[in-house]
């Protein structure tokens, strides 16, 4: 049963591609509001390393040693307050976060 509400569309066409991958079929491409681009596809990479990080009970610093290349466990806590890769970090961990929390919805909805 699909619900007759404003994404019945994308539902349909999803069903479509899901039923033809089951049968052993080329399930198509998604549509094109589905689609996601190169730099989205990396940053939910990005997201769901670093909550798999936190998850695990890595810390920050340690998670940013190892997504941006340096390392910031043998900085100041100054330092580490004032560097944009702690910004960025928090940042892709509240994105991270709502997707996870039923955001990602969004992405199915092309949104």
């Amino acid at each position: 049963m699909l619900p007759m509400d404003p994404d019945l569309e994308l539902r349909l066409h999803s069903l479509r591609r899901m039923h033809r991958w089951l049968t052993h079929k080329q399930a198509g491409p998604a549509m094109r509001q589905q689609q996601i681009s190169v730099f989205h596809r990396h940053r939910f990479i990005l997201m769901l390393r670093i909550l798999d990080g936190l998850r695990d009970g890595a810390s920050r610093r340690e998670i940013a040693s190892v997504l941006f290349g340096r390392d910031f466990r043998t900085i100041s806590a100054v330092d580490w307050q004032n560097t944009s890769a702690r910004r960025h970090l928090a940042r892709l961990i509240a994105e991270g976060r709502d997707y996870v929390g039923g955001g990602y919805r969004r992405i199915l909805r092309g949104a």
